[in-house]
C-alpha cells in the first residue's frame, strides 16, 4: 500500500476549485445534484472534500471521453 492511500487529505472550497478549474458555484450546483462528490461538514465553519473522491470524480469523467470525439 502507498503512502497516499493511508492519508487522506482534506480540501477546502477554493482548493477543489484551484484542483478541477470550476467555479465554487459550479461545485456547490453538481454537488447539490449528486453529480460531484459530496461535501464533509467538519465544524460550523468548515466544509472539505475529500482529494481522493476529487480525483475519482475526475477519472471518472477523464473515462467517458471518446477516441477523437466531440465534447
Amino acid at each position: 500500500m502507498l503512502h497516499h492511500e493511508l492519508t487522506k487529505r482534506a480540501l477546502r472550497i477554493k482548493q477543489v476549485v484551484q484542483k478541477i478549474g470550476l467555479s465554487e458555484a459550479t461545485v456547490w450546483r453538481l454537488a447539490a445534484t449528486g453529480e460531484f462528490p459530496r461535501p464533509i461538514k467538519l465544524s460550523r465553519g468548515c466544509t472539505v472534500w475529500l482529494e481522493s473522491e476529487i480525483d475519482e470524480f475526475l477519472d471518472s469523467r477523464a473515462a467517458r471521453r471518446t477516441p477523437g470525439g466531440s465534447l
